[in-house]
């Protein structure tokens, strides 16, 4: 028999391990259990993010990359909720 051991991930931090600097919440794992996505007031998780907004981030667990998905289609930071 074969047992799964859980493992505990904190996922609201940048690709380098950095620990968020604000809130993050409502954390939606993927089907596949490969990325969760979570809103948070954070600012120091991705490159220039300093729209003082809260975000939505998808983290990617098996490699620890993250990325902004709250932005316009040209990549821009969105201006409010």
């Amino acid at each position: 028999m074969t047992f799964f051991e859980p493992k505990i991930v904190r996922a609201s931090t940048a690709a380098d391990g950095t620990q968020a600097n604000a809130d993050c919440y409502v954390p939606s794992l993927s089907g596949d259990g490969a990325k969760l996505a979570f809103q948070g007031y954070a600012y120091n998780l991705v490159a220039g993010d300093s729209n003082s907004a809260a975000d939505i981030f998808v983290k990617d667990l098996a490699s620890g990359a993250i990325m902004r998905a709250s932005t316009g289609s040209d990549g821009s930071q969105a201006n409010g909720f």
